[in-house]
């Protein structure tokens, strides 16, 4: 089964538990990745994030019931994973605009149909993306970590961007762009500022992020210390305005690259890195670093 297969093994299970539990773990033994790399690789490929995704098949699901059974409004939120029938009534509306209990008085009502979704091999034109492949020895860095995260209520995607905004404007970012210029380079040494994500095994639904640059001595106060193993990685230039330019090459690194080059995601932290300039330029030139392995045969 290759990953396309898998991926849509995944959304065939998530179809089956719309109402109930959907599991990161077991998504996690159908794919091979992590609930984090899965869902990267979901919103990359399918331009949505998977608790959107999830969000709206759900409604789409409560709407058929609201048309087709006699359960209650509050039963049918419950069952679509709502605490309360307010919220909804308010999620409800917002993506089919319209309170579920109009379902039952009125007729001919026009709501949103949200299908399931399948990933299909798609051949496009092609467009240059400039990469190389690093082994990458060990390195030690200093940063600040953000709290753990837990995936499966899709926080990261709203700490993280929080997180980064916190410490451009405390200036915790220049500071450690200024410890990074200090130092003394080297050919082994990863310079710049790093977005580092790390999930601690592939089961898990926790999420360490860091803000960190590479730096040999103790590590300053206030400052954590993290230690990034031996890795091969697959290293993705990105030139233009933050975010833009990262966000587009995410897309298609998950999204075109990765499905075809032979490779799969390894199970080592995930790394952005970030140079002295100017991000709102359209010449700004940031770095994707994906860590790869050499994709194993069938049968694995």
């Amino acid at each position: 089964m290759d990953t396309l297969e898998r991926f849509n093994a995944a959304l065939a299970y998530i179809e089956t538990h719309l109402d109930g539990v959907i599991d990161g773990k077991e998504i996690s033994k159908i794919t091979f990745y992590s609930p984090y790399q899965f869902q990267k690789i979901f919103t990359a490929m399918s331009g949505i994030p998977l608790s959107e995704y999830i969000r709206n098949r759900r409604l789409d699901k409560a709407a058929f019931d609201l048309q087709n059974t006699d359960e209650t409004v509050g039963a049918i939120a419950l069952k679509y994973g709502y605490d309360s029938p307010t919220a909804f009534n308010r999620a409800f509306q917002r993506l089919h605009g319209i309170a579920p209990s109009r379902i039952r008085t009125e007729k001919g009502l026009q709501l949103k149909a949200y299908p399931p979704m399948q990933f299909q091999l798609c051949i496009k034109g092609a467009t240059v993306m400039k990469y190389r492949i690093v082994e990458q020895k060990a390195f030690r860095l200093v940063g600040y970590k953000l709290p753990t995260m837990r995936m499966k209520n899709f926080e990261q995607f709203k700490e993280i961007p929080k997180f980064w905004d916190e410490h451009f404007a405390n200036g915790n970012f220049a500071k450690l762009m200024s410890i990074n210029l200090s130092e003394k380079h080297d050919n082994g040494r990863v310079d710049g500022v790093l977005g580092i994500c790390v999930v601690p095994d592939i089961d898990s639904d926790a999420l360490n992020y860091y803000i960190a640059t590479a730096y040999e001595k103790e590590a300053p106060e206030g400052m954590e210390e993290l230690f990034v193993p031996d890795c091969t990685y697959a290293v993705f230039e990105c030139r233009g305005k933050i975010p833009f330019s990262v966000q587009d090459m995410t897309r298609r690194l998950y999204g075109e690259w990765l499905p075809n080059s032979g490779y799969e995601w390894a199970n080592a932290p995930d790394i952005e890195r970030y140079f002295d300039g100017d991000p709102t330029s359209e010449e700004y030139v940031c770095e994707l670093w994906l860590p790869v392995r050499i994709k194993e045969r069938e049968g694995r």
